[in-house]
């Protein structure tokens, strides 16, 4: 099998991923060319419509969920993350482009090299991938300042342990809740409390990652103060419970 892969699918809007999951060795790169797309990763969300371009380091949990019912089409590949040891820090943390439509053509590039048979095909993937990554650090570079709902995500991930309301949240950004929400919402393609929920819960799984914690003390970290609703909300983010994923790493 090899150690890397690509594929693009055109799939039903309705199509999610189980859970949030994690490729530990690989990172992976994520081209939407059609349609809409939720997509989580670690504790930022993004609302992709065509031409996104989404980097996530090997390691980090993520996952995408359905905006509509509308068909989306995408490409996808799976990288060690060894050969990109050269990029330094540039690739320790996610990155969304989000008119990255110059990158479609490389991407069907690397399809089409993926699916070759003959002595050059491992280079040859390998270098399109490394230019598909340089020409998404350049455009990330020259985003614009950090949007009201980024800022707005960046609040709420300081301040998952406190009992946030959606009226706190839009109180930091001088906003009306009313607006607000509207904005968040069209944005993300999600509400401000299913994202604290998701959010949240991404924070617990590091917590019982650790084995330091027991369930209802990593409840309250991230912001449960009912130890009983954060295992139902849990499960249903991640199917399992919290004490079963605690053990799952224990030694």
């Amino acid at each position: 099998m090899d150690e890397y892969l690509c594929n693009y699918s055109r799939r039903q809007g309705f199509i999610s991923m189980p859970e949030l999951h994690r490729h530990q060795d690989c990172h992976e790169i994520y081209y939407l060319a059609t349609g809409e797309r939720r997509f989580f990763v670690e504790n930022d969300l993004h609302l992709l419509k065509s031409g996104s371009f989404v980097f996530v380091p090997a390691g980090m949990l993520h996952r995408t969920t359905y905006v509509n019912d509308s068909i989306h089409a995408r490409y996808y590949a799976k990288l060690p993350a060894s050969w990109f040891d050269g990029f330094g820090d540039k690739l320790q943390n996610s990155f969304v482009v989000n008119d990255g439509e110059e990158l479609e053509v490389l991407f069907a590039e690397l399809l089409r090299e993926y699916e070759k048979d003959d002595a050059l095909r491992n280079m040859a993937f390998r270098a399109i991938a490394s230019t598909i990554l340089v020409k998404a650090l350049r455009l990330q570079s020259e985003k614009k300042e950090m949007s009201t709902v980024s800022k707005a995500v960046e609040y709420i991930r300081r301040n998952l342990a406190n009992p946030l309301q959606l009226e706190d949240i839009a109180h930091s950004m001088n906003l009306s809740p009313n607006y607000f929400s509207t904005l968040f919402h069209t944005s993300t393609g999600m509400t401000v409390v299913d994202y604290l929920k998701l959010a949240r819960i991404h924070k617990a799984t590091g917590l019982l990652e650790s084995g330091n914690y027991s369930v209802s003390e990593v409840a309250s970290m991230c912001g449960f103060s009912d130890s009983g609703y954060f295992s139902v909300v849990f499960r249903s983010i991640m199917k399992t419970t919290p004490s079963v994923y605690r053990k799952k790493f224990r030694k």
